[in-house]
């Protein structure tokens, strides 16, 4: 990364975690090629801001275990924070199910890389990897360009087997960092909020239950709605996901700190989104998912049909890109 001006590309190492930099005048992000191909970093450098969740133990439980041999069993078995690609979310291939336990076999191991590109103009790396398991391959480019406080990524999945694969997919960026307190507000596209978990608990009693219009949706416990970032407390989780989205793109603001995040999506990809709150000791976030399912069981996705099936040799692709900009006080 000798290269001063414009953008520029680097490696690193960190617990024995390959590790791609890339970086222009405005963004510094780490790319995790060593496990999961995840995106762990985004600093916005002006004002020195990382925008996404780090665990204070960071990626020093990685050390000393070779994912190439030694896989995680599911995404989040370490989980260090930053933004995951939860690959299969849930799938079922022939007589093979993945279910919760067993999620995300993305995240869980290392990707091929090489750099696609190392110019002033433009720095990407592209990522591949061949699941276990389940026959997928997935391809993404990660890249940014000069000038342009944008990280864009973009992505294939291709079925690789001799028979179909029904899956859901989610990308699962966690935000946090010096962007998160309880001062921030979440800019949501109009919705219908459905609480997936419920749902899955009281199927006979339908969807309409468990469905509301955002601005009539009540956070459990009060005090606080969608729109603004609960509160930093001992223990606190709220789980939901969005349907009918007016738009493909959310934000969160910290008017406070001048700065923002904002996330875009293909949403005939992604059709909806999950939003994930918690509060504990050891993490703060909230997490903006964008993902072709909206249910928590891959029965009920099997049921409704919101998995993506792809016959051998099919492909799907989908991009996704997030922003960071300042803001006036």
């Amino acid at each position: 990364m000798e290269r001063e001006g414009g953008c520029r590309i680097g490696v690193a190492r960190d617990s024995g975690i390959d590790e791609v930099i890339l970086e222009n005048d405005l963004l510094k992000v780490t790319v995790l090629a060593g496990k999961g191909g995840d995106i762990h970093a985004i600093v916005y450098k002006p004002l020195a801001v990382e925008i996404l969740l780090k665990t204070a133990e960071g990626l020093r439980p990685f050390a000393g275990r070779d994912l190439r041999t030694n896989r995680l069993t599911w995404h989040s078995e370490i989980f260090a924070g930053g933004w995951m690609d939860v690959l299969p979310h849930r799938a079922v291939y022939r007589d093979i199910e993945v279910a919760q336990e067993t999620s995300g076999i993305a995240a869980t191991l290392p990707w091929n890389h090489e750099v696609a590109e190392d110019s002033p103009r433009r720095a990407a790396v592209r990522l591949s990897v061949r699941l276990p398991v389940v026959p997928l391959f997935a391809e993404k480019v990660i890249s940014l360009v000069a000038g342009s406080a944008a990280l864009d990524v973009s992505e294939s999945v291709r079925n690789v087997g001799a028979s179909p694969v029904s899956f859901t997919w989610t990308q699962h960026p966690t935000f946090g960092g010096e962007l998160l307190d309880e001062s921030a507000e979440v800019s949501l596209p109009r919705c219908t909020v459905f609480r997936p978990r419920d749902y899955a608990s009281a199927r006979d009693r339908g969807l309409g239950p468990f469905e509301r219009g955002i601005d009539s949706f009540v956070v459990p416990g009060g005090g606080w709605t969608l729109r603004s970032v609960g509160p930093r407390r001992e223990r606190g989780e709220l789980f939901v996901t969005m349907k009918d989205l007016d738009r493909p793109e959310a934000a969160i603001v910290n008017r406070g700190k001048n700065v923002g995040a904002a996330l875009s999506w293909d949403g005939a990809a992604f059709p909806y989104l999950r939003y994930w709150y918690r509060s504990s000791p050891e993490i703060y976030t909230v997490g903006l998912e964008p993902s072709n399912d909206y249910f928590a069981d891959l029965r009920d996705s099997l049921r409704h049909g919101t998995c993506l099936s792809l016959g051998p040799g099919e492909s799907r692709s989908a991009w996704i890109r997030c922003s960071v900009f300042q803001v006036s006080p």
